[in-house]
């Protein structure tokens, strides 16, 4: 899993076989966390079954263990060294971020209620922007307004004309009084027309929010991770005590998942890594000399077929 050979470890100083084993250890942390949490993560969380959760289990854990190999054997240049980093990272994030999901499941349970109930009061609202876009509710309220206006101007004509404080002066009601009242009375009949449509749409826009809210909070899943990832988020950034609760174990998980890392940076090599790279370099230095103008390769003699033939043709020349 490590990469050390096992015979050569044997027999290497004690500090060079406890780092092999504690990177193995290191190695089977996060390993056993994902498998866990995934198994947790599909089964409690997403309500999806016990054997989608072992599925899903089985194939995360192998996953993690591949990349942590991959970590851990990972040697060379800076954009190996930021690889193997930034592979650790991301996995310990996610990994941390699973873990939060499972253990604050009821906090998450509760906040999305409010999700449920801010989703739902979305969609009504955006349903009901679409029905005054639609239906032109803006020009129907000025409409409504003006007609509300041009109605009490006349009604107010139509009275001082009775009245005699405005118009002929003449008190009572004549031809010209009951032609304003007339005009009145039609201009009141285009606005109660122009009131009851405004109503009328008023009740259609309440009816689709209301319509709206209910598919909203029906096809509303609360498994979803993504949503619950959401709310996770809101439910710590509305209590200071939450928040550094969830901090604090967040760190620790993320630390815990950041083992390997942390052990293949900053623990010194020891003697079975150098003679490991000792060994690496040695055999570079005897293959390039091989391929070298001196080599002994270009000598015919130390090729196995060619010095075959050659003896076989000078046993050939002493038959002669």
């Amino acid at each position: 899993m490590t990469g050390a050979d096992y015979q050569i470890a044997q027999h290497t100083p004690s500090p060079s076989r406890v780092k092999v084993m504690a990177l193995a250890m290191a190695m089977m942390v996060p390993t056993l966390i994902w498998t866990v949490s995934t198994f947790l993560l599909v089964t409690e969380v997403l309500q999806k079954g016990i054997i989608p959760g072992l599925i899903a289990a089985s194939v995360a854990g192998g996953i993690i263990l591949i990349l942590e190999t991959i970590i851990v054997k990972a040697s060379g240049s800076f954009w190996i060294a930021f690889f193997r980093v930034a592979l650790g990272l991301s996995a310990a994030l996610i990994g941390s971020i699973i873990i939060d999901e499972i253990v604050f499941e009821a906090d998450i349970d509760q906040q999305m209620e409010f999700v449920r109930t801010d989703e739902a009061a979305n969609s009504g609202e955006r349903a009901a922007a679409h029905f005054t876009k639609t239906h032109k509710m803006g020009d129907m309220q000025e409409n409504l307004a003006e007609a509300e206006r041009y109605y009490k101007t006349l009604d107010s004509l139509a009275r001082g004309e009775a009245d005699g404080s405005i118009g002929s002066g003449r008190r009572g009601v004549d031809v010209v009084t009951q032609m304003k009242q007339q005009q009145a009375l039609m201009a009141k009949q285009d606005y109660e027309n122009l009131l009851a449509q405004h109503t009328n749409q008023m009740q259609q826009m309440a009816e689709a929010d209301s319509v709206a809210r209910l598919k909203a909070e029906t096809s509303f899943n609360s498994h979803s991770l993504l949503k619950r990832i959401k709310a996770l988020y809101q439910l710590v950034s509305e209590d200071i005590a939450m928040f550094w609760v969830y901090a604090v174990f967040t760190f620790m998980m993320f630390m815990l998942e950041f083992l390997v890392i942390i052990l293949k940076l900053c623990w010194p090599e020891t003697a079975l890594e150098n003679e490991s790279k000792a060994i690496e370099k040695l055999y570079k230095e005897r293959t390039k000399r091989l391929y070298q103008p001196d080599s002994p390769l270009h000598d015919p003699a130390h090729i196995p077929h060619v010095a075959g033939m050659l003896s076989r043709m000078q046993h050939f020349n002493t038959l002669l």
